[in-house]
């Protein structure tokens, strides 16, 4: 039997739309998936898509649980380390959909954890389930959240909300960053909310992505941070 793809890629009324499709690791990142995300990255770069939506596959309700453990520990030797190729693909990752020319929709159908969480939060529109859950569980997995990572969810959640996360490694509800001004709406279907408006975002005369790299270039950087790194070579 052909295994399922790690992520699902199909157009709705020109839009984009890819879900996560790991359901029995709760759409954990692997080098799999995260390879699938920039293939589909490209392609919609290549192909000019104004607009893609991003969320987890019906019907198991989870958006992402972060990294991969499993294949953290295996890549590691046996334990988790912050410094693992995994780690930096998945920044890299989500430093190219930064730059991408088209604009993300995140609709966040479930708990949105770690990695998991900075994901759903690097949607230009984030859309989520009244009762979905977002947590950085750092402190309670006793590692420090990477620099690269850090900046972006300081973006989304500001300082102070963002301290409290890293401090306590507790989950907040949708509802309570979509009050904090995180979320763009709260939704019982975001997924085709998300679809909804980015519809509309299609007709815009400007590139949907022009203002997010003009506030990207605004962003202080470490010296870990560096650009963004470049994408593959094609074939």
């Amino acid at each position: 039997m052909t295994a399922a793809p790690p992520l699902l890629v199909e157009e709705q009324g020109g839009v984009r739309l890819w879900r996560l499709n790991r359901p029995r690791r709760r759409n954990a990142l692997d080098r799999a998936l995260l390879e699938a995300l920039d293939a589909a990255r490209a392609r919609a770069e290549a192909e000019g898509a104004r607009a893609v939506v991003l969320t987890g596959a019906e019907p198991e309700g989870a958006f992402c649980a972060g990294l991969d453990l499993e294949s953290l520990r295996h890549e590691g030797g046996g334990r988790a380390r912050a410094d693992l190729p995994l780690v930096e693909l998945f920044h890299e990752t989500l430093a190219r959909l930064e730059q991408a020319d088209f604009a993300l929709l995140t609709a966040v159908n479930g708990p949105a954890v770690g990695g998991g969480c900075e994901l759903a939060l690097s949607g230009d529109l984030r859309l989520a389930r009244p009762g979905a859950s977002f947590v950085i569980p750092a402190a309670r997995l006793g590692v420090t959240y990477p620099a690269p990572g850090l900046a972006r969810l300081r973006e989304a959640l500001g300082p102070s909300l963002l301290r409290a996360m890293l401090t306590t490694g507790a989950p907040l509800s949708a509802e309570r960053l979509e009050a904090a001004g995180a979320l763009w709406a709260l939704s019982d279907d975001p997924c085709g909310k998300a679809l909804e408006l980015a519809t509309g975002l299609q007709a815009l005369p400007t590139s949907p992505a022009a203002h997010r790299r003009a506030l990207l270039d605004l962003r202080p950087r470490t010296p870990s941070q560096g650009r963004p790194a470049p994408a593959p070579p094609k074939d």
